[in-house]
């Protein structure tokens, strides 16, 4: 019990000092002291009669090629849908055995050649997202089978595991959304909502009154489909988005006068704000001195700017 407080108090602490990116691996990391694994799957997403949906995965020890051969036979998983049924609970499974019969051949030849001969299951149910959290972990020795106390490990960790992950998510949103009065999230490739903070929903709801506050209206997750590197513009507000190993993180803010300028004349008052005189403008854009001085004058106009300073000022409040 010592030894999985000591790991616990590790996890949480992890959650705050490193980044989206690297948190998963460095948490299963900790926990391998107290349940030996080769290789580990972290992911959310939902069982359906078919088999498994992928929401986002995150492989420890395995390359992506293992989940392009998982949907080949994922049908025939019937640990997942055990597990699938029962969140909450953790199971230890033998594959020789669970998939001994011939109409499972298919995930039982799988099951060998990825190393998961012996393997530990166990779910729980997202509040924020309604979606189902898992993780897996395997060993490819069928004679290595997994010992009642590492299932029962198992069953208490996932949800501390999870928990750390919101807090290394909330911590990282904090620090990733510059715009001052902005919000920020982590979607997935469906438009569910995995984390945000609190101004997201607000800005989300001003856009869109009907919100529901676990997807993202269809308008946005259209245009994230269409064009994933693209901001979106609003009636109210603009979104950028980048992605996070398979996820997105999806900043908004409030419209403001900077985003009602062309790109050309963003272009040009990018430069001018970074102290660059007209005649280095022009052979930068390939436009002419006087050319540079009339956008200048109009993006003073539009903008309500009568310095470098608040021009400066402006363009800074709008970054992500």
């Amino acid at each position: 019990m010592e030894e999985l407080s000591a790991v616990l108090l590790g996890v949480y602490s992890l959650a705050r000092q490193v980044s989206m990116g690297e948190f998963q691996d460095a948490a299963l990391a900790l926990i391998q002291p107290l349940v030996a694994f080769a290789s580990a799957t972290w992911a959310t997403g939902k069982i359906l009669s078919a088999g498994v949906v992928h929401h986002s995965v995150h492989l420890l020890g395995e390359p992506p090629d293992r989940l392009a051969d998982y949907e080949e036979v994922k049908h025939q998983d019937i640990a997942a849908f055990t597990v699938g049924r029962n969140p909450g609970r953790a199971f230890a499974f033998h594959a020789p055995s669970l998939y001994r019969e011939r109409r499972y051949a298919g995930i039982r030849e799988y099951a060998k050649r990825w190393q998961h001969q012996n393997y530990i299951l166990t779910s729980r149910v997202d509040q924020d997202s309604g979606l189902l959290q898992w993780l897996g972990v395997y060993r490819g020795d069928a004679f290595d089978q997994y010992s009642e106390r590492e299932r029962r490990t198992m069953e208490m960790l996932l949800p501390h595991l999870n928990e750390a992950l919101g807090a290394n998510r909330a911590v990282n949103l904090k620090q990733e959304n510059a715009a001052p009065a902005g919000g920020a999230a982590i979607v997935d490739r469906f438009g569910v909502l995995h984390h945000t903070d609190s101004r997201f929903l607000d800005l989300l709801r001003h856009e869109w009154p009907r919100s529901s506050g676990r997807h993202l209206p269809p308008a946005l997750a259209e245009h994230l489909g269409r064009s994933p590197g693209n901001r979106y513009t609003g009636c109210w507000i603009v979104a950028s988005v980048r992605p996070v190993r398979d996820l997105l993180l999806l900043k908004v803010r409030q419209r403001m006068p900077v985003d009602e300028l062309t790109p050309r004349q963003l272009a040009v008052a990018r430069h001018v704000a970074g102290g660059l005189p007209y005649k280095q403008i022009a052979q930068r854009l390939g436009l002419s001195p006087a050319t540079v001085r009339n956008y200048t004058q109009a993006i003073h106009e539009r903008l309500g700017v009568h310095s470098r300073h608040e021009l400066t000022a402006q363009l800074k409040a709008a970054e992500f």
